[in-house]
């Protein structure tokens, strides 16, 4: 090819060492100098040397300018390229409709999601305002509960303080005084300062009974003494021997059971004092100074008004018990195991 002929065969050389070696020794003479030098006389860069054999850029087009299949290419590039630009006009023509059409649509789509957006809000911010109002009340609340506390607290201590303050001069009443009182005012001692109604209750109060008789038990109630109501004393005229022991022990047995066996009434045991009347001293005790007092031991039975000084006394009612052996293992067991009793303190 004539291309091929034009390009020379040969590669021009350019000789830098004798200018490198003359710019080296100015350099070791005039420092100052060859900055100037070497601002004005650069040494030019070695253009590459073409490839020998390869065929110039210039020459490839013009021998496919050449090929006789160019033009018809040319042509059909050319035909697409105006049916290419009018699809696109068409579809240019068509976005912008539906452009407008979208745009409407998204505005009612972003009005709703707005509508709905501040609907929540706002139901948020309306609970947001009742939360803090919750809270301010239970801050008030709470406020008033500490106040409350506090207070209480204050008052505590004062008890704390009070109580400290009266034990330390409080002894533990553990002897028992009513005895030596009662005594004392039973003999007319003129050192008795104390009435029977304040010796009454101080007895109820170290013997742990209820002091007002109208309180000593569900259905009991304690009267002061009837004159008229005196104990019937049977006369000893009346009373004769007879051969108990001759009747069988069946018959024996029923006659303790009738005796000592109440059903369904209530036995009360009673142990204190009678409210209204103290107890009386046997004439041969005043002669003695250390004659002992203790209270009054009383059976009742039934839920009838009693005074407790004519009550049944516990010897008279379980006399029986101390006919023999038997008649005690017997009217033991009767006594106890078929009546109801009924206690109205932990001494009784």
């Amino acid at each position: 090819m004539s291309g091929h002929d034009n390009h020379p065969t040969d590669l021009e050389v350019v000789d830098l060492t004798a200018s490198i070696n003359n710019q080296t020794l100015s350099s070791n003479s005039h420092d100052h100098h060859e900055e100037e030098l070497m601002d004005t006389d650069e040494v030019p860069a070695a253009e590459p040397a073409p490839v020998v054999g390869a065929p110039a850029e210039a020459d490839l087009v013009e021998q496919d300018l050449q090929h006789p299949g160019v033009d018809a290419n040319m042509d059909m590039d050319a035909a697409a390229d105006a049916e290419l630009d009018i699809d696109e006009d068409d579809t240019n023509a068509i976005s912008d409709e539906e452009d407008h059409a979208w745009c409407q649509q998204g505005d009612e789509m972003f009005r709703e999601k707005w509508s709905t957006l501040h609907k929540k809000s706002q139901l948020r911010k309306a609970q947001l305002n009742m939360a803090i109002t919750l809270m301010k009340k239970q801050k008030d609340k709470l406020r008033e509960k500490s106040s409350q506390i506090r207070k209480q607290a204050g008052e505590n201590q004062e008890l704390k303080e009070l109580v400290e303050h009266h034990r330390g001069r409080r002894t533990l009443h553990t002897e028992i005084t009513w005895p030596q009182q009662l005594k004392e005012f039973l003999l007319g001692v003129d050192s008795a300062s104390h009435e029977y109604e304040e010796i009454y209750r101080l007895s109820c109060r170290e013997s742990n009974t209820a002091p007002h008789p109208q309180h000593v038990f569900p259905g009991l109630v304690l009267v002061a003494p009837d004159p008229e109501e005196l104990p019937v004393v049977q006369p000893l005229h009346v009373l004769q021997q007879f051969n108990f022991e001759g009747l069988s022990h069946t018959v024996q047995f029923k006659t303790l059971q009738h005796a000592l066996c109440f059903h369904k009434e209530r036995v009360h045991v009673l142990s204190r004092l009678d409210p209204y009347h103290p107890p009386d001293i046997e004439d041969d005790a005043w002669e003695e100074d250390d004659f002992s007092i203790s209270l009054l031991h009383r059976f009742h039975i039934g839920s009838e008004p009693v005074n407790l000084t004519n009550a049944i006394l516990p010897n008279t009612l379980l006399a029986p018990l101390l006919v023999c052996k038997k008649f005690h293992f017997w009217g033991a067991s009767i006594f106890y195991g078929e009546n109801r009793f009924a206690f109205s303190s932990l001494g009784e």
